[in-house]
C-alpha cells in the first residue's frame, strides 16, 4: 500500500522536473513571428500596443502549468506585465506559433517584440529574475 504513493510522487517530481510534452506535436517546420498572427487572441492587441505581456501557454492536464499559473500571475503583476493565460487544448495555434513542445511556456513582450522565453517548471527566484532583473 505504502508503494503507491511513493510512485505517485516519483512519477510527478520527473514530470514536474522534465515539463509536460503535449500528446500530439505542435511544431511547425518556420515558426510565425508576432507580426504575422494565426489566430485572435487578446494577448495580440496588448503586445501590438506595446505593453510588457507575459504570455503563459500551458494546459489544465500539465501538473508544472498547474503549479506555476499562481506564480506567474502573481510575480507577472507584480512586474507590471500584463498576464494572459492561453490553454494550448484551446489555441492549437498558438502552440504551433511559438513551437510549444515543452509545456509550460512562458513568452516575455516588450515594447512589441519577444524578449525571453521560459520552458518547463521554473522557481518563484527563476520567474522573478526574468520577469524583474536584478530585483533579488
Amino acid at each position: 500500500m505504502k508503494s503507491i504513493p511513493l510512485i505517485a510522487f516519483c512519477l510527478a517530481a520527473f514530470v514536474s522536473l522534465v515539463g509536460c510534452r503535449p500528446e500530439q506535436s505542435v511544431t511547425s517546420e518556420q515558426p510565425k513571428s508576432v507580426e504575422e498572427p494565426t489566430v485572435a487572441h487578446p494577448f495580440l492587441q496588448d503586445v501590438e500596443e506595446g505593453k510588457f505581456v507575459i504570455l503563459n501557454l500551458g494546459a489544465p492536464w500539465c501538473p508544472p502549468c498547474v503549479i506555476m499559473d499562481p506564480l506567474v500571475d502573481e510575480l507577472g503583476t507584480q512586474a507590471g506585465a500584463v498576464v494572459h493565460k492561453v490553454n494550448i487544448d484551446n489555441y492549437p495555434e498558438i502552440a504551433v506559433q511559438y513551437n510549444a513542445e515543452i509545456l509550460p511556456i512562458i513568452l516575455l513582450f516588450k515594447d512589441s517584440v519577444l524578449v525571453g522565453r521560459l520552458e518547463g517548471l521554473k522557481s518563484k527566484e527563476d520567474l522573478k529574475e526574468a520577469f524583474m532583473p536584478g530585483s533579488n
